[in-house]
């Protein structure tokens, strides 16, 4: 017996918001009869408040299966390839629109969140996701300005998040989370570190950033051999090669030298794994610096914030 067969279904996000059409929420949607091979066109219309409507020729009173799928910037039950649903004359159909993130693989829509330890975000964090043992990495990305915010896709599983700052300390080098469904994860908490300038005012303290997350920072090592001191300190050396610094650990993924203000040194950074970096710099005349990488590839100290 020819009919009509029709009804309706509500999608919204993981946090239960309404998805509509105007958020790009474009959906594709097939409806065949159970235990058929042919397919049919079902005509979906938007209703509003993330309610849309569905209504196609029915051949048959039998059942019918629904399928849904997401053409644009949403998974739907968080399936990329769509989600199917049985559904009879003027059956209602609950689905869920899921945001497809552009960072990740996997069923879960999921995010983590970097604050001050006081609530506060903190954007621009570098992110590494791993496995439980930090042997594959599946992504790497960074926090938001809004919300120190990284929303990705992700399977069920054991993960480690390596995050990472130029200025904030991390309390260990990755946190170790899982994902088992749909939503936010605990957050990963750090805090601004103090940079103070060394108590002699003939010195200036350079510091040096670990900003790739998941390097080996705890093998990090680094000298400083002055080619060049400033006058009445050249005096006071006998051979220019006692005039040197090693770089000191002051926190996870924070270093310093302690140099001579007007000098010029040659800086060798090491760590296992990684090639060398090295450069001759010259030492500003100021309490702190940056040791930084430049665009040539080199070290460079540089009294700008990193």
């Amino acid at each position: 017996m020819a009919g009509e067969l029709s009804g309706s279904f509500v999608l919204t996000d993981s946090s239960g918001d309404a998805v509509t059409g105007e958020e790009n929420a474009d959906f594709t949607c097939t409806l065949w009869r159970d235990g058929g091979s042919t397919s049919d066109a079902v005509t979906v219309t938007e209703k509003g408040y993330g309610a849309y409507w569905f209504a196609g020729d029915a051949t048959s009173v039998d059942k019918y299966h629904l399928h849904v799928k997401s053409d644009s910037g949403h998974r739907v039950n968080g399936s990329a390839a769509g989600a199917t649903f049985d559904v009879y004359a003027d059956a209602v159909v609950s689905l869920r629109a899921l945001p497809v993130h552009t960072i990740g693989n996997g069923t879960f829509a999921v995010s983590i969140d970097v604050d001050d330890g006081e609530g506060a975000p903190v954007p621009g964090v570098c992110v590494r996701a791993t496995d439980a043992t930090g042997a594959v990495t599946y992504f790497t990305g960074t926090t938001d300005q809004a919300d120190g915010r990284l929303a990705f896709n992700a399977e069920a599983g054991a993960y480690r998040f390596y995050p990472s700052k130029p200025g904030y300390l991390f309390d260990s080098q990755y946190v170790e989370r899982t994902v088992s469904d749909h939503g936010a994860l605990d957050p990963i908490e750090c805090e601004q570190a103090s940079l103070s300038a060394p108590e002699d005012p003939g010195l200036c303290r350079v510091f040096h950033f670990v900003n790739d997350a998941g390097q080996p920072a705890q093998s990090l090592s680094g000298i400083a051999r002055a080619h060049a001191l400033p006058q009445g300190i050249a005096d006071g050396y006998t051979g220019m090669t006692s005039a040197e610094a090693s770089l000191v650990r002051a926190a996870p993924g924070l270093f310093f030298l302690d140099l001579y203000r007007g000098a010029r040194y040659e800086i060798v950074i090491s760590a296992e794994g990684v090639d060398d970096r090295n450069g001759v710099v010259a030492v500003p005349d100021a309490g702190t610096a940056y040791l930084v990488v430049g665009e040539d590839g080199r070290l460079a100290i540089t009294t700008q914030e990193p």
